[in-house]
């Protein structure tokens, strides 16, 4: 009886297996796993070309902020550019110069701190530093470029910069201010303060001296730093330009060929410390 249950069972399945060969083998069965496979082909394709375009969006969208950020660097840089030709180089040498004639007179006639002979022409134009962009730009650089390392460290540099600037030129415009208020000041009082020499009390101080050395030396700081920002991120954004295609829009590339020609840019040779740690220009999928 055990036996006879066993070949029907056998039987059954060899019926079952036979029909469902023959059912796979049908031209609706074979059409239907065709449909199957087009139809998960046809979502990779889908799938790949989404992934593709959006890519593309972000791209075009990060090639546009570069373009930006390079123009609002490109106007840091412009900005300090005026300022040193126009202000500070003046200021500096002025300074320079009559600092070189009070020690000629001073070594002539033996006497401090208010030589015969010596006439001082005080420079107390007022400086003022216009709105900068760099809340726009540090938006930029944090949020919407995919740039790292030496430009951004570059771009703090950048702003310790400017804020040293700024506190060199309200510390030379409080020597100024008290000068004005305590007017008509002497001699006796006025070129010691304004050289940063000891006075007739003995008393020293160098805040309009040091004042001037900084606002020189922070305002190539300035224009070195923005520049350096810019120029990694035309590279930057040459590079994601290249790799969006020809149709990708044109990276800005500022010229400062009359700049240089005026000497207002800064030689590269004096951050070669702060550069020197990075060796080329790190972007994230570049």
């Amino acid at each position: 009886m055990g036996d006879q249950i066993i070949d029907q069972l056998l039987a059954l399945a060899t019926s079952a297996g036979q029909w469902a060969w023959w059912l796979a083998n049908t031209n609706f069965m074979i059409a239907l796993a065709g449909a199957a496979a087009g139809a998960a082909a046809g979502a990779c394709a889908a799938q790949w070309i989404v992934e593709r375009r959006d890519r593309k969006r972000r791209l075009i969208e990060e090639i546009r902020a570069t373009n930006v950020a390079i123009m609002l660097a490109f106007e840091i840089v412009n900005t300090f550019c005026a300022l040193k030709w126009q202000h500070v180089r003046r200021l500096k040498q002025t300074f320079e110069a009559q600092r070189k004639e009070l020690d000629a007179v001073r070594v002539r006639s033996r006497t401090s701190p208010t030589p015969v002979g010596f006439e001082l022409k005080a420079d107390f134009e007022t400086l003022q530093l216009p709105q900068l962009p760099t809340t726009l730009m540090q938006t930029l650089l944090f949020e919407k470029i995919s740039i790292t390392a030496r430009p951004l460290s570059s771009f703090m540099n950048l702003l310790r910069s400017i804020d040293a600037f700024a506190d060199a030129v309200r510390q030379r415009q409080g020597v100024i201010d008290w000068c004005k208020q305590h007017a008509p000041v002497g001699d006796d009082v006025l070129i010691p303060l304004y050289f940063g020499l000891p006075n007739a009390r003995g008393q020293q101080d160098r805040s309009y001296p040091d004042s001037i050395e900084a606002i020189a030396g922070y305002a190539d700081d300035c224009i070195f730093f923005s520049k350096s920002v810019m120029e990694d991120l035309v590279a930057h954004g040459t590079r994601m330009a290249r790799r969006y295609g020809r149709a990708a829009p044109r990276i800005h590339e500022p010229d400062f060929s009359k700049a240089m020609q005026q000497n207002l840019i800064p030689d590269r040779v004096h951050y070669a410390d702060v550069m020197g740690a990075f060796r080329t220009t790190n972007a994230r999928g570049a």
